[in-house]
């Protein structure tokens, strides 16, 4: 057997050995954001859903959203991770306060879809960045 099929059926083995460990799972979060010194400023905010990867990998995007006029939100989508579920958490863009830009984020706990995270109301005068 030559080294190119050796290599190929390496890594024939190793794509569906890391898919029979692979966690896929969704996750749907809803919420207002309130911002008390400007409301208009909870309007059309970003918000992403990500996936936590830990410090050695870039965490993953797993879906995007912005806020409607009254602040209300909902996003989902989908992660993966190799032997384990995601670690879902948002990333809210906004500027609330009169500053620049800025962002914090807000951990979800694990729940999964078909379940959903309600955040109520996230106060963004409140949140320091991080």
């Amino acid at each position: 057997m030559t080294n190119f099929h050796l290599l190929s059926l390496l890594f024939l083995f190793a794509a569906l050995f890391e898919g029979c460990l692979a966690r896929t799972r969704c996750v749907k979060a809803i919420g207002k954001l309130i911002c008390q010194s400007n409301q208009t400023a909870a309007a059309d905010v970003e918000i992403r859903l990500m996936d936590d990867d830990g410090f050695l990998n870039p965490d993953d995007q797993m879906g995007w959203t912005t806020s409607n006029e009254d602040g209300s939100f909902a996003v989902e989508g989908c992660g993966y991770d190799l032997f384990s579920d995601p670690d879902p958490y948002l990333k809210i863009w906004h500027a609330c306060g009169g500053e620049p830009y800025r962002h914090f984020k807000t951990p979800i706990q694990m729940i999964f879809q078909p379940q959903t995270s309600n955040f109520g109301d996230i106060v963004l005068d409140d949140v320091t960045k991080n």
